[in-house]
């Protein structure tokens, strides 16, 4: 008798351990996808922000007629960005398992547009005021045709954040994100949207480069 009460206590026992693992394990792996999706919702912001510029970059490229240092140098960066986080996000997708294959062909065409505008900023990272006026490129017919190209690009991967991103709005011709923290939250990274979101951005580039009929942007400067 005492025996079978022995063994009830150690039974019991062992399932309260066992509910206290548990629940430190699901815990822990709620702060981990808090953690992982806060990071996500960050950079998937800053994504949306430098596909956004760019299009109101061209756009300005178009009607001035000109790139000045300052116009070249912000669309290295924002293309830069686009190469550092579909990257990163198309790793992430491939190591849980969400996609079978890693197509990075927006990071690389991204990286090609970057070192295009790169070159033209010339050396000088930090500009003066002076160097950030200065004219370093003016649009002949050819050239302007070429950033109508990048443009058309850009709209495709803007159709990419119209079609995946739930809050993404279009205002007055622009989109908005601006409910995007409020709509996905703290669980974002369990959402299939930024799955989504970059396989649709690599859809869009491979289909874009099909229909001008390039391998890669890099052949639309010449490279």
């Amino acid at each position: 008798m005492i025996k079978k009460s022995y063994m009830k206590i150690i039974n019991g026992l062992i399932i309260v351990i066992l509910l206290i693992t548990s629940y430190n394990l699901f815990q822990e792996k709620r702060m981990y996808e808090k953690q992982l999706s806060n990071v996500l919702n960050s950079d998937m912001i800053r994504l949306i922000d430098a596909i956004i510029l760019n299009d109101k970059v061209y756009e300005e490229i178009i009607v001035s007629g000109n790139i000045t240092k300052e116009i070249a140098q912000v669309l290295e960066k924002t293309n830069e960005r686009i190469v550092e986080i579909t990257q990163k996000y198309m790793n992430l997708a491939h190591d849980f398992g969400r996609v079978s294959q890693m197509n990075k062909k927006t990071a690389e065409n991204a990286n090609y547009i970057s070192r295009f505008f790169m070159n033209m900023r010339g050396p000088t990272e930090v500009l003066s005021n002076d160097q950030a006026e200065e004219i370093v490129f003016v649009l002949d017919p050819i050239s302007r045709t070429k950033i109508e190209d990048l443009l058309k690009l850009n709209a495709t991967w803007i159709e990419s954040i119209v079609n995946n991103i739930h809050s993404a709005q279009m205002i007055n011709e622009e989109v908005s994100t601006q409910d995007f923290r409020k709509y996905y939250g703290e669980n974002s990274i369990t959402d299939d949207f930024w799955v989504n979101f970059i396989t649709d951005l690599e859809q869009n580039t491979e289909t874009f480069l099909a229909n001008v009929n390039y391998a890669h942007m890099g052949e639309l400067f010449g490279n």
